[in-house]
């Protein structure tokens, strides 16, 4: 999954300048998401596979206080000019709101199927292959041939862990 992602990245990718600190966040991003695999499956063994909801739960509402809090202290003007909108990004607001509510609920009942080290790796995955296709798609974008082997190579390792 790891080779299909730099694949489907290659072109432009150089380690000069700011391409340095993209590959230090994306490094950061891979070892978050490896320790909340880790701490998941450290809280369901500990709980005996109870409460899992409520720790998924617990987690998103984390990082919204701490992008709260993180705004107020950044600019406290902004924060609060924030949520005055419009009817239409309102109307656009909800609409996400309610997609990714029924992705979370969706995603916390495939939890109670599959292990969620494939479950993550799985979902990783399908963002990677989506996210091409939505740019080939809606932004008219030319796919590469390293682009086509990264998402063919994502899709075999999905189909190789789900087996």
């Amino acid at each position: 999954m790891l080779v299909s992602f730099v694949l489907m990245n290659l072109e432009g990718l150089t380690l000069k300048g700011s391409s340095k600190q993209f590959l230090l966040w994306c490094l950061a991003l891979f070892l978050s998401n490896g320790f909340y695999g880790v701490f998941m499956n450290l809280q369901q063994t500990r709980m005996n596979g109870a409460e899992r909801n409520e720790m998924i739960v617990v987690t998103f509402l984390g990082m919204a206080a701490l992008y709260a809090v993180i705004q107020l202290i950044r600019d406290p003007k902004a924060f609060k000019t924030g949520w005055r909108m419009s009817k239409k990004p309102l109307i656009f607001l909800l609409l996400c709101c309610c997609v990714a509510t029924a992705a979370v609920h969706m995603m916390l009942y495939v939890l109670t199927l599959i292990d969620e080290t494939v479950l993550y790796t799985i979902d990783n995955g399908g963002v990677l292959i989506l996210s091409v296709l939505y740019s080939f798609i809606l932004f008219r974008e030319k796919l590469t041939k390293p682009q086509l082997a990264g998402v063919a190579l994502a899709a075999v390792s999905i189909v190789m862990l789900s087996v």
